[in-house]
Formats: C-alpha cells, sequence, structure tokens
C-alpha cells in the first residue's frame, strides 16, 4: 500500500499521509505557508476528489478551502429571542 501520495503544480503541492493519516498543503510561492489537515473521516476520499479535479490554475488559498473540515458552530438550549 503506497504511504504518500503527491499532486502540485507552479503554485501549490498537495501530500496524503497515510499514517498518521493528513493532508498538507504548501504554498510553493511562499514556502513558510503549510497548512495541515487532520482527524475527521474521509480524508483519503476528499483527497482524491481534489485530484480529480486538481488543475493548473489552483493555489494555495483555493486548495486550503477545498480541505477544510465543513463545521458549524451549534447554541445548545439557547435562549429563545
Amino acid at each position: 500500500m503506497q504511504k504518500t501520495s503527491t499532486v502540485s503544480n507552479a503554485h501549490v503541492q498537495v501530500i496524503y499521509q497515510l499514517v498518521p493519516e493528513m493532508v498538507v498543503v504548501q504554498n510553493l510561492r511562499n514556502m513558510n505557508n503549510q497548512q495541515p489537515f487532520a482527524g475527521f473521516d474521509g480524508l483519503k476520499e476528499l483527497f482524491d476528489t481534489y485530484c480529480d479535479s486538481f488543475n493548473e490554475q489552483i493555489g494555495y488559498k483555493e486548495s486550503c478551502d477545498f480541505f477544510k473540515p465543513n463545521i458549524q458552530s451549534l447554541v445548545l438550549n439557547a435562549p429563545a429571542k
């Protein structure tokens, strides 16, 4: 089984790592910018979907936005307005 997979263009490099499972998005225009994503189900499937739509124009911000978990905050037992 492959331990890592990488996709890149002139703007961004995205690495999927199996153990521990994570995706790292690196800005190739500014190597100080990188963002890891881990700790949620479906990360490999999300990476595969990203690879299917990957192109030469996609950048760092778009890549980070793609991998951000879609989590909404909830307020339980909030007083009625």
